[in-house]
């Protein structure tokens, strides 16, 4: 969709602008706040008008295409994708899925793992509360400590500690 390949390119112009150390910050930003689509027809396209981007369009189109990218740097697009899952949130909407999944993996595979930003979004439910969630924090918790707190609170508040203690949990 075109939409999408806009959203991109303007991502990747970001990416280019925060790699290039060199610029000055009022140089970084000039390229996100006056970004113009290369493509004359999509900057004439209804101006004011609004498009509706799923999230898994989002997640298959920018985030893992960005990913790919071997010189994208993880800590970066850890930080883009909690903001995008805090932007989610702030406007009520719950991410899906395969995004906390994907945010999750972003997290552990950090060298050194983010676990603290882990811990402040399942703290302020940017995280929402979430089964599967819970058991990948249960996993967890023989690599970080307090995620078995984090997840026996979740169970608790999702009222599924019946469901868990009985073994019934399908992944």
């Amino acid at each position: 969709r075109e939409e999408l390949a806009v959203l991109f390119q303007m991502f990747s112009i970001v990416i280019e602008a925060w790699r290039q150390a060199a610029l000055s910050p009022a140089a970084k930003s000039s390229k996100w706040w006056f970004y113009e689509p290369e493509d004359e027809e999509l900057s004439n396209k209804g101006k004011g008008a609004s498009t509706i981007l799923d999230q898994a369009d989002i997640h298959e189109q920018v985030f893992l295409k960005v990913r790919q990218d071997a010189g994208v740097d993880e800590e970066y697009l850890i930080a883009v994708t909690t903001e995008y899952l805090r932007s989610l949130s702030a406007h009520g909407q719950m991410a899906e899925g395969f995004l906390v999944e994907f945010l999750l993996q972003l997290i552990m595979r950090a060298c050194p793992p983010r676990y603290h930003v882990l811990h402040q979004l399942l703290q302020y439910h940017v995280i929402q509360d979430a089964l599967p969630v819970a058991m990948q924090l249960l996993e967890l918790e023989h690599k970080y400590p307090p995620a078995l707190q984090l997840a026996l609170d979740m169970i608790h508040r999702l009222g599924a500690s019946q469901k868990v203690a009985g073994g019934s949990v399908s992944p």
